[in-house]
């Protein structure tokens, strides 16, 4: 059983066996550092020395109590004046705007990359529709076999990852695909 009590699985031919809670404590900066990185959400400024600090001073536990941050929080902490503090609470409050398949690869779900991310949002358009969707639903996006919709299937269906994802939608995360559909209206001038 992990330090957290969330669930360990141990994928078909791999040795190690691995906690799926993307909040482990055990995981938990690697987790936030994978988030902020520039191909997922892109939080510029939140690097190794930040996340040390807010996880070691306990201000994160999972990647949404980033979205919690006030700038009083950060004042707090070594080497970190009012102006860096600002540019890294408007920074985390932009990637409120990232787009579905960037979510979906900052979950940090296992074998799920870039590409398996858009190709599950383009297929599903919501991420509701992946976490309740089965294993041979899941199968249906492109590039999505047994082993990948099986790890998908788990993530979704463990406790701390569904209660971090209900504290997304909460921070005001679109848990959508962006409709393509709708037409661009240009103002003259």
């Amino acid at each position: 059983m992990p330090v957290c009590g969330g669930e360990i699985v141990r994928a078909e031919g791999e040795s190690a066996s691995r906690c799926i809670n993307i909040n482990c404590p055990a995981r938990l900066k690697e987790s936030i550092l994978h988030w902020a990185a520039r191909g997922v959400m892109d939080i510029d400024g939140m690097g190794e020395a930040l996340v040390d600090q807010l996880v070691d001073k306990g201000l994160v536990k999972n990647v949404a109590d980033l979205y919690e941050l006030k700038l009083d929080d950060l004042m707090d902490l070594e080497r970190m004046g009012k102006k860096s503090a600002e540019k890294v609470l408007a920074n985390i409050d932009a990637s409120r705007r990232a787009p579905l398949p960037r979510i979906l690869n900052g979950l940090g779900i296992p074998f799920v990359g870039e590409r398996t991310a858009q190709f599950l949002a383009e297929a599903f358009g919501d991420l509701d529709k992946i976490a309740a969707a089965d294993e041979d639903e899941l199968q249906k996006a492109e590039e999505v076999g047994p082993k990948v919709s099986h790890s998908i299937h788990q993530f979704f269906h463990e406790k701390h990852n569904q209660a971090l994802v209900k504290r997304l939608h909460e921070a005001g995360f679109s848990l959508r695909m962006l409709s393509r559909s709708a037409p661009v209206v240009r103002w003259p001038g």
